[in-house]
């Protein structure tokens, strides 16, 4: 594979799920070939692998960086609606995750106090002979 250019090789990543990979043979492509005819395609799938992309690797600020630049740079591409959709779903994950945290602190900060509650009411009570 060592003889393909950095978009063949992203290609085949792609195709293999293996969106780590993709996504470094698609920046490297994307450095060396500011243009392309076929731009909108490459963003669109560097944006898919950046944000499938599994574990400590997955990058959703990327991804949506890459989606967007198809609704600017590419406004007639026929990625645009599903950069568009995509771009709402990470809004509402996003969103999502805004109210997980903001629970999970609620919860935390309700479990402080009953336990602070329980300190208070063992000193209240009186000690059995």
């Amino acid at each position: 594979m060592a003889s393909l250019s950095p978009l063949a090789r992203g290609d085949i990543y792609f195709s293999r799920e293996q969106y780590p990979e993709a996504v470094q043979n698609y920046e490297a492509f994307l450095k060396g070939n500011p243009k392309n005819e076929t731009m909108d395609g490459i963003l669109f799938n560097l944006g898919l692998a950046r944000a499938l992309s599994p574990g400590r690797e997955k990058d959703l600020p990327g991804a949506k960086t890459a989606l967007n630049r198809i609704l600017t740079e590419y406004p007639d591409s026929r990625y645009k609606s599903q950069a568009e959709l995509i771009l709402g779903l990470l809004a509402q994950v996003e969103s999502l995750n805004v109210d997980v945290r903001e629970r999970d602190s609620k919860i935390q900060r309700l479990q402080d106090e009953l336990n602070r509650l329980k300190e208070i009411d063992l000193k209240r009570r009186p000690t059995r002979p």
